[in-house]
């Protein structure tokens, strides 16, 4: 849905708090240690807002972070149609929507010739950011037992193809992370010793640099990281 979707995403929270204050399980709704984070996240950006505001206008950044305030009556609802089997459909939805997210940013780029698939209805960065958590979350399909598991491992390589191609750099913050994340994950279910952890991680990363390095202005968050200038890039030296 693109720039819509925190609208679309505000509006079904909204109605859903009000159902559950209807039934009496706010209480209830709020009671998890998830949803009181949230909460508090919501808080913490509602009031950093609201410090660095220069205009009254920038209260609309307040609907941007709602779903936060949200997450407890959302995450109830869609708990009582909880399944095992509902595990592999999340899954191969997030993994299916991450493949045509790249087929997407391909076709933009290439065919209709949009700069980074920039557009109106779809913010390169905020995109990305979406193709790159729904690659890491195919990764749920693990749990599924059955030879073709493993094809969810294409989740996140799919995240870091988006992210290349379109030369996002933000996105590829989350990566390394996610990587972490994703080992430890892994690791609790299927027993894996530390060093194979380790080893998989490594040539993740490695991967990944590899994956980054295909796209000049991505690639150039890696010489920030280490203190390199990019190219083209002013240094005073001091000399004259």
């Amino acid at each position: 849905l693109g720039q819509v979707t925190p609208y679309v995403i505000t509006f079904v929270g909204l109605v859903l708090l009000g159902r559950s204050a209807m039934r009496g399980e706010l209480k209830l709704a709020y009671a998890g240690p998830a949803p009181r984070l949230f909460l508090l996240a919501f808080g913490l950006l509602a009031v950093t807002i609201a410090v660095n505001a220069k205009s009254v206008n920038a209260g609309i950044f307040a609907i941007a972070i709602l779903p936060f305030a949200l997450y407890g009556p959302i995450a109830l609802e869609l708990g009582r149609s909880s399944l095992a089997a509902n595990a592999r459909r999340f899954a191969l939805l997030a993994l299916t929507s991450a493949g045509v997210a790249v087929l997407m940013t391909l076709f933009r780029m290439f065919v209709l010739g949009q700069y980074r698939a920039d557009s109106p209805w779809f913010n390169t960065i905020p995109a990305v950011n979406t193709t790159v958590l729904l690659g890491f979350l195919a990764l749920i399909g693990l749990l599924v037992p059955g030879p073709r598991r493993w094809l969810f491992l294409l989740g996140p390589l799919l995240g870091v193809i988006a992210n290349a191609i379109t030369g996002t750099r933000g996105p590829l913050v989350a990566v390394l992370p996610l990587m972490l994340v994703a080992a430890v994950f892994i690791a609790r279910q299927f027993g894996f010793k530390r060093w194979q952890v380790a080893l998989g991680v490594v040539g993740a990363i490695a991967l990944a640099v590899l994956i980054t390095l295909a796209n000049g202005r991505s690639a150039a968050i890696l010489g920030d990281l280490l203190g390199v200038p990019s190219e083209g890039e002013l240094v005073d030296t001091g000399q004259t």
